[in-house]
């Protein structure tokens, strides 16, 4: 098992935005999510999971929906190259809950087949 601490992505509501006659943007915020959670991993120094991964999201208990957590999850792990690709021939189950005892996110990833 691979544990990761990392802070609480914006709600996937916040992560974007439209300009007109251009489309979807990514927001500052999740923005400055990612760049600060990137340098997180490579401080914990986080390497490639080998295999097909069960990945388990352990979020403070805030308010918003849990399942906005999922995603801007995934795709970091996914940019820094601990997971390869978040399709289902990499990451075979997703587990995530709220706690109330932590401050900060817990993401682990274990060997799923």
């Amino acid at each position: 098992m691979t544990t990761y601490i990392l802070q609480q992505p914006p709600s996937l509501n916040a992560m974007y935005y439209n300009v007109a006659g251009k489309g979807r943007r990514k927001s500052h915020q999740y923005i400055s999510w990612i760049r600060g959670e990137l340098k997180a991993l490579i401080a914990q120094r986080a390497k490639p999971f080998e295999g097909p991964a069960k990945v388990i999201i352990t979020c403070p208990k805030t308010r918003g929906d849990i399942d906005n957590r999922i995603k801007p999850t995934l795709d970091l792990l996914v940019r820094a190259g601990v997971l390869r690709d978040d399709r289902s021939d990499y990451v075979r189950l997703v587990e995530i809950k709220w706690a109330s005892d932590i401050q900060i996110m817990h993401v682990e990833l274990l060997p799923c087949k």
